[in-house]
């Protein structure tokens, strides 16, 4: 994959987050970098390549969803996919831009504009003044929650106030010391933030890529849905299907064509994309079971997916309009978060109810027969069934194995093979949380992740 060249802002960003002092003796001329009006922050933060086209993709390479043969294995040309796929401790090391990296820049460049604001150095009207920082508390929360999903645990009720999580980066003032935060307070950061951005963000907006009261809704539903507050997840999902609860009907699709799905959909409130996509060539193979769990008559087999000929199906593609990965907020998942919330609060026929709404959208028409469960367990069996094979491929399901890890019921051990060793990786190993750069160790001390 060929590589951006780094912008000379960009790169001393990137060496000051990791704590290089010696660039703190040279900082940029903020004239250069801090917006005056409305205007110039907004520009700066419809700049996809800082905010929307970046976010980490290495928990797709580790989650179990794709396989490669050992062949195709050591034709990666990164070692940090290589070493992703079989869950092993030298990543992230060989680029500056990695998944580590890349969300601080949106982090760092979303507080250029709120301690502007804070400041009083940006003109406008009030209205526009709260959108733009609902919009930059916004990005700033999800750089921080995309980071937690790779770099820290899974929120536990019991541990998570000492379990280490991410550096809360909350202004852009260079020496401030980077210190890890614990995994409690980054969430509770990332839910007040988005909280306020409700109250701030347009209810609307002309672009998928710029945050709205929906998205933020949306949000804030995927994040209480993670850290198992239910009740809270499904009022979140309700407020923003308030906004939008529209579903493709998947038998509208031409299902020949390579990519089937439009770029900003009608499902789609808020567009991300996964920065580092699955290798090209070669192209990763599905696992057999994931496949194999598809009805006959599942749309979604001939959609996201493409024969190889020898037996096996790879990615083919997704809500990005291509066949790079979306990440965003869609209403599919919304509908999949609020039949869930449903099943665990004990409202079985709710429960079934979403899910059937979204699946009958899914299959080819005449053959859908509604699901159904005789208890709200058996219903939440089969919605996590259901979520695994819509929200395949979008950078949720390392996020899911670290949540389900948390319940026997659902708990995964993954198993690879690569050149005729076999690597495990058993529910809730440290394994989970992928090593920080060890440069950002060396330059600013703070703790490494047990491996």
């Amino acid at each position: 994959m060929k590589r951006k060249t780094l912008s000379i802002l960009s790169f001393i960003v990137l060496l000051i987050l990791m704590g290089c002092k010696k660039f703190l003796e040279e900082k940029p001329d903020k004239k250069l970098v801090v917006p005056s009006t409305v205007q110039d922050a907004q520009a700066l933060m419809n700049k996809t390549d800082v905010f929307t086209t970046i976010y980490p993709a290495s928990g797709e390479f580790a989650a179990g969803d794709f396989y490669l043969l050992s062949e195709d294995w050591q034709s990666l040309t990164e070692q940090s996919q290589q070493q992703s796929y079989i869950w092993g401790d030298n990543v992230f090391n060989e680029y500056e831009r990695n998944d580590w990296s890349l969300p601080y820049v949106t982090v760092y460049n979303s507080n250029v504009v709120l301690d502007a604001i804070a400041k009083g150095d940006i003109n406008g009207t009030q209205n526009q003044i709260d959108d733009i920082r609902g919009q930059a508390l916004f990005y700033r929360s999800y750089a921080f929650y995309s980071l937690l999903q790779i770099f820290s645990k899974a929120w536990d009720s019991a541990t998570s106030n000492t379990d280490p999580g991410i550096p809360l980066r909350l202004s852009s003032d260079f020496n401030i010391p980077t210190t890890r935060s614990s995994v409690a307070i980054c969430y509770q950061q990332i839910i007040n933030d988005v909280k306020e951005a409700v109250g701030l963000l347009n209810e609307s907006t002309t672009l998928k890529t710029r945050p709205s009261k929906a998205a933020a809704h949306a949000f804030l539903s995927r994040v209480f849905l993670n850290i198992g507050q239910h009740e809270q997840a499904l009022a979140s999902a309700n407020n923003a299907l308030s906004f939008n609860d529209n579903l493709i009907d998947y038998n509208s699709l031409n299902t020949t064509t390579d990519f089937p799905f439009q770029l900003f959909n009608n499902e789609v409130i808020f567009h991300t994309r996964l920065w580092n996509y699955l290798p090209y060539a070669p192209a990763p193979k599905v696992e057999p079971d994931l496949y194999s769990s598809y009805n006959t008559y599942d749309l979604r087999t001939i959609l996201f997916f493409v024969s190889n000929n020898d037996g096996s199906y790879s990615y083919k593609s997704g809500y990005n309009g291509d066949d790079g990965l979306f990440n965003g907020l869609a209403t599919d998942e919304l509908y999949l978060i609020r039949a869930e919330c449903y099943a665990r609060l004990g409202n079985t026929s709710h429960a079934m109810e979403n899910l059937n709404t979204l699946m009958e959208k899914r299959w080819l028409m005449g053959y859908f027969t509604p699901l159904s469960a005789s208890t709200a367990d058996e219903a939440l069996k089969i919605i996590l069934q259901e979520r695994r094979k819509e929200l395949v491929f979008r950078g949720l399901r390392w996020s899911d194995l670290k949540r389900l890890n948390k319940d026997p019921r659902f708990a995964v051990t993954l198993r690879r093979t690569v050149e005729g060793n076999e690597f495990v990786l058993p529910p809730n190993d440290n394994r989970y949380s992928f090593p920080i750069p060890s440069a950002v160790i060396e330059m600013t001390g703070i703790s490494q992740n047990l491996r």
